[in-house]
Protein backbone atom coordinates (compact mmCIF):
# COMPACT_ATOMS: atom_id res chain seq x y z
CA UNK A 1 0.00 0.00 0.00
CA UNK A 2 1.38 3.39 -0.64
CA UNK A 3 -0.11 6.97 0.25
CA UNK A 4 0.89 10.17 -1.33
CA UNK A 5 -1.01 13.73 -1.10
CA UNK A 6 -0.03 15.74 -4.60
CA UNK A 7 -0.37 19.81 -4.23
CA UNK A 8 0.84 22.47 -6.67
CA UNK A 9 3.50 23.10 -4.08
CA UNK A 10 5.20 19.51 -3.36
CA UNK A 11 4.44 16.00 -2.52
CA UNK A 12 3.66 14.11 0.37
CA UNK A 13 4.77 10.23 -0.05
CA UNK A 14 4.29 8.01 2.62
CA UNK A 15 2.51 6.69 5.38
CA UNK A 16 1.56 4.56 8.44
CA UNK A 17 -0.01 2.07 6.08
CA UNK A 18 2.73 1.97 3.77
CA UNK A 19 4.62 -1.37 2.98
CA UNK A 20 4.20 -4.63 1.70
CA UNK A 21 1.66 -7.26 2.28
CA UNK A 22 1.14 -10.98 1.60
CA UNK A 23 -1.68 -12.96 0.90
CA UNK A 24 -1.66 -16.54 0.42
CA UNK A 25 -5.38 -17.81 0.76
CA UNK A 26 -6.06 -15.73 -2.86
CA UNK A 27 -6.56 -12.48 -1.15
CA UNK A 28 -9.05 -13.17 1.68
CA UNK A 29 -6.65 -12.32 3.75
CA UNK A 30 -3.50 -10.24 4.33
CA UNK A 31 -0.43 -10.33 6.21
CA UNK A 32 1.86 -7.08 6.47
CA UNK A 33 5.68 -8.07 5.27
CA UNK A 34 7.18 -5.66 8.41
CA UNK A 35 6.53 -8.43 10.91
CA UNK A 36 9.08 -10.47 8.56
CA UNK A 37 11.70 -7.56 8.90
CA UNK A 38 10.58 -5.06 6.29
CA UNK A 39 9.93 -1.42 6.79
CA UNK A 40 6.52 -0.08 6.93
CA UNK A 41 4.13 0.36 9.34
CA UNK A 42 3.01 2.98 12.16
CA UNK A 43 6.71 2.41 13.62
CA UNK A 44 8.52 2.82 10.74
CA UNK A 45 6.32 4.58 7.35
CA UNK A 46 7.54 4.01 3.51
CA UNK A 47 6.80 5.65 0.82
CA UNK A 48 6.33 4.31 -2.36
CA UNK A 49 7.23 0.22 -3.31
CA UNK A 50 8.20 -2.08 -5.69
CA UNK A 51 8.37 -5.95 -5.81
CA UNK A 52 9.92 -8.38 -8.08
CA UNK A 53 9.74 -12.13 -8.32
CA UNK A 54 12.38 -13.69 -9.90
CA UNK A 55 11.00 -15.67 -13.06
CA UNK A 56 13.97 -18.61 -13.08
CA UNK A 57 13.92 -19.10 -9.18
CA UNK A 58 10.22 -17.93 -7.87
CA UNK A 59 10.96 -18.55 -4.24
CA UNK A 60 13.20 -15.07 -4.59
CA UNK A 61 11.85 -11.54 -4.14
CA UNK A 62 13.32 -8.51 -3.98
CA UNK A 63 11.27 -5.25 -2.38
CA UNK A 64 12.47 -1.79 -3.01
CA UNK A 65 11.04 1.48 -0.57
CA UNK A 66 10.91 4.76 -0.93
CA UNK A 67 12.92 5.98 2.33
CA UNK A 68 14.81 8.54 3.58
CA UNK A 69 17.94 6.95 1.51
CA UNK A 70 16.06 3.80 -0.88
CA UNK A 71 16.49 0.57 0.64
CA UNK A 72 16.63 -2.78 -1.40
CA UNK A 73 15.79 -6.06 0.39
CA UNK A 74 15.98 -9.64 -0.62
CA UNK A 75 14.46 -12.90 0.50
CA UNK A 76 14.89 -16.56 -0.67
CA UNK A 77 11.95 -18.50 0.89
CA UNK A 78 9.21 -16.32 -0.58
CA UNK A 79 9.35 -13.08 1.85
CA UNK A 80 9.05 -15.27 5.65
CA UNK A 81 12.54 -13.61 6.10
CA UNK A 82 14.30 -10.46 4.09
CA UNK A 83 17.83 -9.43 3.95
CA UNK A 84 18.86 -5.14 3.47
CA UNK A 85 21.04 -5.70 0.45
CA UNK A 86 21.44 -2.14 -0.16
CA UNK A 87 20.82 1.74 0.54
CA UNK A 88 21.05 3.55 -2.92
CA UNK A 89 19.70 6.50 -4.05
CA UNK A 90 20.68 5.31 -7.92
CA UNK A 91 18.31 3.09 -7.83
CA UNK A 92 14.83 5.40 -6.77
CA UNK A 93 15.82 8.75 -7.89
CA UNK A 94 12.78 10.52 -7.39
CA UNK A 95 11.29 7.62 -5.86
CA UNK A 96 7.66 8.76 -6.27
CA UNK A 97 7.69 9.14 -10.08
CA UNK A 98 10.05 5.86 -10.70
CA UNK A 99 10.60 3.29 -8.72
CA UNK A 100 10.71 0.05 -10.77
CA UNK A 101 12.77 -2.61 -10.91
CA UNK A 102 13.22 -5.82 -13.00
CA UNK A 103 14.32 -9.20 -12.29
CA UNK A 104 16.16 -11.43 -15.27
CA UNK A 105 14.10 -13.79 -16.43
CA UNK A 106 17.10 -15.84 -16.57
CA UNK A 107 19.42 -15.16 -13.13
CA UNK A 108 17.56 -14.12 -9.93
CA UNK A 109 20.93 -12.22 -8.78
CA UNK A 110 20.54 -9.89 -11.75
CA UNK A 111 18.87 -6.89 -11.46
CA UNK A 112 17.45 -3.54 -13.48
CA UNK A 113 16.12 -0.54 -11.85
CA UNK A 114 14.47 2.15 -13.82
CA UNK A 115 14.62 6.05 -12.94
CA UNK A 116 16.17 8.81 -13.96
CA UNK A 117 19.17 6.72 -15.11
CA UNK A 118 18.74 2.65 -15.61
CA UNK A 119 21.60 1.01 -12.86
CA UNK A 120 22.45 -2.94 -12.90
CA UNK A 121 23.32 -5.13 -9.90
CA UNK A 122 24.63 -8.74 -10.96
CA UNK A 123 25.10 -9.99 -7.69
CA UNK A 124 21.50 -9.93 -5.93
CA UNK A 125 21.54 -6.05 -5.33
CA UNK A 126 25.00 -6.02 -3.45
CA UNK A 127 26.84 -3.68 -5.14
CA UNK A 128 25.10 -1.26 -8.45
CA UNK A 129 26.30 -0.28 -11.07
CA UNK A 130 24.26 3.28 -12.64
CA UNK A 131 25.01 6.16 -14.22
CA UNK A 132 23.38 4.40 -18.07
CA UNK A 133 21.21 6.56 -19.93
CA UNK A 134 18.53 5.66 -22.27
CA UNK A 135 17.04 8.56 -22.81
CA UNK A 136 16.75 10.14 -19.02
CA UNK A 137 13.42 9.93 -17.36
CA UNK A 138 12.85 5.84 -17.35
CA UNK A 139 9.58 5.28 -16.18
CA UNK A 140 9.36 0.97 -16.30
CA UNK A 141 11.29 -1.66 -17.80
CA UNK A 142 10.15 -5.49 -19.45
CA UNK A 143 12.41 -8.57 -19.82
CA UNK A 144 11.14 -11.12 -22.06
CA UNK A 145 10.76 -13.93 -19.91
CA UNK A 146 11.76 -17.04 -22.84
CA UNK A 147 14.67 -14.64 -23.62
CA UNK A 148 16.38 -12.87 -21.11
CA UNK A 149 18.58 -11.17 -23.66
CA UNK A 150 15.35 -8.94 -24.94
CA UNK A 151 14.48 -5.81 -22.81
CA UNK A 152 12.10 -2.90 -23.34
CA UNK A 153 12.55 0.20 -20.97
CA UNK A 154 10.00 2.83 -21.23
CA UNK A 155 11.45 6.42 -21.06
CA UNK A 156 8.95 9.65 -21.06
CA UNK A 157 8.75 9.86 -25.02
CA UNK A 158 8.27 6.21 -26.02
CA UNK A 159 9.23 2.72 -26.22
CA UNK A 160 13.01 1.59 -26.77
CA UNK A 161 14.43 -1.73 -27.36
CA UNK A 162 17.41 -3.91 -26.93
CA UNK A 163 19.09 -6.97 -27.62
CA UNK A 164 21.79 -8.35 -25.30
CA UNK A 165 20.54 -4.43 -23.19
CA UNK A 166 23.05 -6.42 -19.99
CA UNK A 167 26.24 -7.41 -22.13
CA UNK A 168 26.58 -3.87 -23.76
CA UNK A 169 24.69 -1.20 -21.93
CA UNK A 170 26.07 2.09 -23.26
CA UNK A 171 24.76 5.88 -23.44
CA UNK A 172 22.43 5.06 -26.21
CA UNK A 173 21.89 1.31 -25.60
CA UNK A 174 18.19 1.38 -26.42
CA UNK A 175 16.61 1.33 -29.90
CA UNK A 176 13.82 3.82 -30.38
CA UNK A 177 11.00 1.98 -31.70
CA UNK A 178 9.09 4.34 -34.29
CA UNK A 179 6.27 2.35 -34.94
CA UNK A 180 5.07 1.44 -31.28
CA UNK A 181 2.41 4.21 -30.04
CA UNK A 182 3.32 4.58 -26.54
CA UNK A 183 4.50 7.25 -23.68
CA UNK A 184 3.68 8.69 -20.85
Amino acid sequence: MWCIHINTWGLNSGGPGGGIYRTTDGGDTWEPLYKNGLPGGSENPVGKTAVAISHASPNIVYALFEMDSPALYRSEDFGDTWNLQTRNHDIAERAPYYTRMAVSTADPNELYFASVKFSISKDGGKTIESGYSAGGDNHDIWIDPTNADRAYGSPRWGCQYQYEPWKDFSAHCFTHCPDVPCGR
